[in-house]
C-alpha cells in the first residue's frame, strides 16, 4: 500500500502545528505501552484484550494522523515546519541532525505503512495490516461501509491483531523520540513557551 495522503485544514504557522503535535502525540502515547509490556490476545472470552482493543483502535485512529501526508501533524512535516519557520533561531548542527532524523524517520514510516504482514481475506487478495485496520474502522467503527464490514469480521482480522500490536509499539518508539527532538529544539532555543506537560 501506497502511503495516502490526504488534506486537512493546516495549522496557519509552525508554532501551531508544533503544539498540535504535541498535545496529539501525547494522547497517542497515553493511550499505547512502551514496547516491554506483553501483547494480549483477543478472544470474546477475554474482556481486558477487548478493552485493550478499543483502546487500540483509537490509537490506530491516531497514529495515522502522524503517518498520513497531508494531516496537520504528518511527523516529517511537523520537523520540516520547525526547520523552516525557525531557521535563523536553531544552530546549523542541531539542525543537520532534525533534518538526518527526519530521513530516518520518512524511511521508517514508510516500512510501517507499506509493509508489515499480509493477511488474505475471504479468498481475495493478500492485504497489509494497516489495511486490514483501516477496513474495520470503516467497516465496523466509522462508517457503515458493508464490503468492509464483512471483510474486518474475518478470522484474518483476528489473527492481524497480535502482529498489529507490535507494529504500534514500534511507531510508538518513533512518536517518543519525534517528541523529544521536537521539544528539546523548541525548549532549548526558547522558539517559544512549551506546555508544561511537554
Amino acid at each position: 500500500m501506497s502511503a495516502e495522503t490526504f488534506a486537512v485544514n493546516q495549522p496557519p504557522n509552525a508554532e501551531v502545528r508544533i503544539r498540535q503535535f504535541l498535545d496529539l502525540s501525547a494522547e497517542y502515547l497515553r493511550l499505547v505501552p512502551p514496547r516491554t509490556e506483553s501483547p494480549l490476545y483477543f478472544t470474546a472470552e477475554n474482556e481486558d484484550a477487548l478493552a485493550s482493543l478499543r483502546e487500540g483502535l483509537l490509537a490506530h485512529v491516531l497514529m495515522r494522523k502522524f503517518i498520513t501526508k497531508g494531516e496537520s501533524v504528518y511527523l516529517p512535516r511537523v520537523f520540516e515546519a520547525l526547520l523552516e519557520d525557525y531557521k535563523d533561531s536553531i544552530p546549523a548542527d542541531l539542525a543537520r541532525q532534525l533534518r538526518v532524523y527526519m530521513y530516518e524517520l520518512s524511511a521508517a514510516l514508510k516500512k510501517i505503512t507499506e509493509h508489515g504482514v499480509q493477511y488474505g481475506i475471504n479468498g481475495a487478495d493478500a492485504v497489509s495490516d494497516r489495511v486490514m485496520l483501516d477496513r474495520y474502522l470503516n467497516g465496523r467503527l466509522l462508517h457503515s461501509d458493508h464490503d468492509k464490514w464483512q471483510q474486518a469480521d474475518s478470522s484474518a482480522f483476528r489473527v492481524m491483531l497480535g502482529s498489529w500490536l507490535s507494529t504500534r509499539a514500534e511507531f510508538r518508539d518513533h512518536l517518543q523520540n519525534s517528541r523529544h527532538n521536537v521539544s528539546f529544539a523548541v525548549g532549548s532555543y526558547a522558539l517559544f513557551p512549551l506546555p508544561p506537560e511537554s
